[in-house]
C-alpha cells in the first residue's frame, strides 16, 4: 500500500507526494513506466501508463495505482462504483448483475466486497454529515431476514421536511417482543448523533411510544394518518362475497372524514370517535367496534396536527422503503447483520 504525506519540504507547500512502501521515504526519482489493462463501465478494456519510481535511500522500485484501480483488481475505482449504483438501482441479485453484458466478467463476489466496503464508507459519511434538521422527523422500520432464529430489523429515520435521510441502523432481535429495545437504541444514536426531535412521526407499531417516551420526553408523537385510514378501510372490509350495509358504509365515510377536518378542537375530534363507537356498537360490526376502541386508546397520538403544524402523514420514510422493497429480498441471503447494513446505509446514500 503507498502511502501519501503532504509535504512541506522540497516541494511546494501543500502537495502530496508518495513515500516508498519499504523504508517510507520521500527521497525517490521517477523511473519509467510501464503499461497496465484496466477495466472501466460498461466493460471497456483501456491500456493505462503508470509511472514507476526509484526510492534512492531503499534502492527499491515502486509505482502507484491507489488512485485509480484498488491492489490486486482489474477493475477501475469508479466502475466499481458504478456497477454497485446499477445494482441498487435494479434491485438484481449479486449474479445477474454480474453477467450483465455492460459488466463483462465482474464476479458476483467482487459486487459483494464492493458492497460491503461502500456501506461502511457511507456509514462513516452519516455520522458526519450534518444536514439541515427541522426537528420534525419520521421513524419507520422493516423485517428483512431470520438469522439462526433472530430477527433483524433495519431502522430509518428521515426528516419529515426536507427529506433527506438522517440516520439507518440495523438491529438483531431474539424475537419480535424486543424490537421496543431495538427502537430505544435507535432514538438514543438520534441522540447522540445531536438530532433532539421536536416531533416525531411514526406508524402505529407498538414499540414506538414508549421508546420515545423514555428517550424524547418533550418530543410530540403524531401517528400517521395514513396508516390509520389504511386501518379503517381494513377493520371496515365486509367478507369476500358480502356487501357492505348502507349503515356500516356511512359510518365509516364518517369516521374517515374525521381526519380530513382541520378546523375543530382534539375534544370535539374524540368525542366524535366515541360516538361511532356507539354507532358501531348499535349496528353490531364486532371489527369496527376494536377499531374504535384501538383508535380512543391512541388519541393522545392522533389528532396532533390540530394544535402542531406538522405534517399528517410520514410518507418521505415510506418513500424510502419503497424504493428499499426491490433489495428486501437480496438482504435476505446475506449472512449476517452487519453485512443487511451495509446493503441498506449504501442504498440509503445512493437513495
Amino acid at each position: 500500500m503507498i502511502k501519501r504525506i503532504i509535504s512541506y519540504g522540497g516541494l511546494k507547500n501543500g502537495t502530496i507526494c508518495l513515500l516508498c512502501p519499504n523504508c517510507s521515504s520521500g527521497v525517490y526519482a521517477k523511473f519509467g513506466t510501464y503499461s497496465r489493462g484496466v477495466r472501466y463501465y460498461l466493460g471497456s478494456l483501456r491500456t493505462i501508463s503508470v509511472q514507476r519510481y526509484h526510492c534512492k535511500c531503499c534502492s527499491s522500485t515502486f509505482s502507484d495505482l491507489s488512485r485509480i484501480v484498488s491492489r490486486l483488481r482489474r477493475y477501475a475505482k469508479k466502475a466499481l462504483r458504478d456497477i454497485v449504483d446499477i445494482k441498487l438501482w435494479m434491485g438484481a441479485g449479486l449474479g445477474k448483475i454480474a453477467n450483465w453484458k455492460r459488466v463483462r466478467g465482474c464476479s458476483s463476489t467482487l459486487i459483494w466486497n464492493e458492497l460491503q466496503k461502500l456501506g461502511k464508507l457511507c456509514k462513516k459519511a452519516f455520522e458526519k454529515l450534518k444536514c439541515k434538521f427541522s426537528g420534525t422527523v419520521c421513524i419507520d422500520e422493516v423485517w428483512i431476514r431470520q438469522i439462526k432464529g433472530k430477527y433483524v430489523y433495519v431502522f430509518a429515520a428521515v426528516d419529515a421536511v426536507y427529506g433527506h435521510i438522517i440516520w439507518i441502523q440495523s438491529f438483531i432481535v431474539k424475537n419480535k417482543g424486543e424490537k421496543s429495545r431495538a427502537t430505544e437504541t435507535f432514538l438514543n444514536e438520534l441522540k447522540a448523533m445531536g438530532y433532539i426531535p421536536k416531533v416525531i412521526l411514526t406508524d402505529g407499531d407498538k414499540c414506538y411510544p414508549d421508546a420515545i417516551k423514555e428517550v424524547f420526553r418533550n418530543a410530540i408523537h403524531q401517528l400517521c394518518i395514513f396508516h390509520v385510514k389504511q386501518n379503517i378501510y381494513e377493520a371496515f372490509e365486509p367478507p369476500k362475497g358480502i356487501k357492505l350495509s348502507k349503515e356500516v358504509e356511512e359510518l365509516r365515510d364518517m369516521v374517515l372524514a374525521i381526519f380530513d377536518v382541520n378546523n375543530i378542537s382534539i375534544n370535539e375530534a374524540v368525542d366524535f370517535l366515541k360516538t361511532a363507537l356507539q354507532s358501531a356498537i348499535v349496528i353490531k360490526s364486532k371489527s369496527a367496534v376494536n377499531l374504535l376502541k384501538n383508535l380512543l386508546e391512541k388519541k393522545d397520538r392522533l389528532f396532533q396536527y390540530l394544535i402542531y403544524d406538522i405534517p399528517k402523514s410520514n410518507g418521505f420514510v415510506e418513500s424510502l422503503f419503497s424504493f428499499f422493497e426491490p433489495i428486501q429480498d437480496i438482504g435476505k441471503s446475506f449472512p449476517s447483520m452487519e453485512s443487511v447494513d451495509n446493503l441498506f446505509t449504501a442504498a440509503g446514500m445512493h437513495y
